[in-house]
């Protein structure tokens, strides 16, 4: 049966269908401001457009600024551990009896089986996550205003013969959105879980049988019992830093590999702390400071702080919230 949406927590195809902006992770590497998006391309395509919807001369023209005031900037940390367990008790029990015979000879018998099976599951999770917003790049406030490129504004004014929309036409080479803004900081994100399972099985079988010929009788009993158990487990560990570039999976199913997990964790967590740190001093060997309200970058200035992994979400603003946008496409 299908299941409403969460309305709380709504998908990029419903923002996207909305025209709202949108704010998704980033990873090290290259980012360029005013490339274009497109948030209908396959997960396995390059969602970014090979050319701008924008004019390079106003491109060129815009001012960038690194903003840390009006709560660009901020930090989380969240240490959670939980805890599950489970039980399963399954028990069989069957009797069997049965008697033939006549006046001078007769045999009887019963017998009886059972069975118990108890399984247990564990599971323990612990995380941490460590999350610094140093501030926002975007462009300046009192920037020239965005203007569209001359192939941009010929597709939104042209009439095509088939009757189809300009506009589909222009998402299909620029897509929807734009990048409209960087947040600067980073992540820090460590998970260690155990799980643990165990099964006892035990059985027991009695038998008993007597026979009787005229005035003599004989009684035979067999009992037998037995059982098995087993029990396995193992660890795993996810752990991811924006900042050092590094992303780790490991299992560990023996004494020695947990014993590396349990390092290989503990080194994540000395990065979730120091991550503020570690920010700060990118930030200062960038020559940027996060104590002052705002100050003004280059596009140069952006790819390095990009390659530095200081990235951790772009901002991606709709081109139907454009002004150039709209009045080009009414003007047709």
């Amino acid at each position: 049966m299908d299941t409403l949406p969460d309305p709380s927590c709504p998908s990029l195809n419903h923002l996207a269908a909305n025209h709202l902006p949108l704010c998704i992770p980033w990873v090290a590497g290259a980012g360029f401001l005013a490339s274009s998006f497109s948030s209908g391309a396959a997960p396995s395509h390059n969602p970014f457009a090979a050319t701008s919807a924008f004019s390079p001369e106003c491109l060129a023209k815009c001012k960038l600024e690194f903003r840390t005031a009006d709560g660009a900037s901020g930090e989380e940390y969240c240490r959670i551990g939980t805890s599950s367990a489970s039980q399963s008790i399954e028990h069989m029990d069957v009797s069997v009896s049965a008697c033939i015979g006549c006046d001078f000879l007769g045999a009887s018998g019963s017998g009886t089986y059972a069975k118990n099976v108890l399984q247990n599951h564990d599971t323990h999770k612990f995380s941490i996550r460590s999350t610094v917003r140093a501030g926002i790049i975007t462009f300046a406030p009192q920037s020239a205003p965005l203007l569209l490129s001359s192939r941009a504004r010929s597709m939104l004014r042209a009439r095509y013969a088939d009757g189809s929309d300009p506009m589909e036409h222009f998402t299909n080479e620029f897509g929807d959105y734009y990048v409209a803004g960087f947040v600067v900081g980073a992540k820090n994100v460590g998970l260690l879980s155990m799980e643990a399972d165990s099964a006892r099985e035990t059985w027991s079988l009695d038998i008993h049988m007597t026979l009787k010929i005229l005035f003599w009788s004989h009684t035979w009993e067999w009992k037998k019992d037995g059982g098995s158990s087993s029990a396995n487990g193992h660890l795993t560990f996810e752990g991811y830093d924006s900042l050092a570039g590094k992303n780790t999976s490991l299992k560990a199913s023996d004494h020695d590999s947990a014993q590396v997990m349990y390092q290989v964790a503990e080194v994540y967590e000395g990065l979730g702390e120091s991550l503020r740190a570690r920010v700060e001093d990118q930030l200062e060997a960038l020559q940027l400071n996060s104590n002052r309200p705002s100050q003004p970058l280059t596009y140069v200035h952006c790819h390095e702080i990009c390659h530095a992994g200081l990235v951790v979400e772009i901002i991606l603003q709709p081109f139907t919230g454009l002004r150039d946008f709209l009045q080009t496409l009414t003007t047709r």
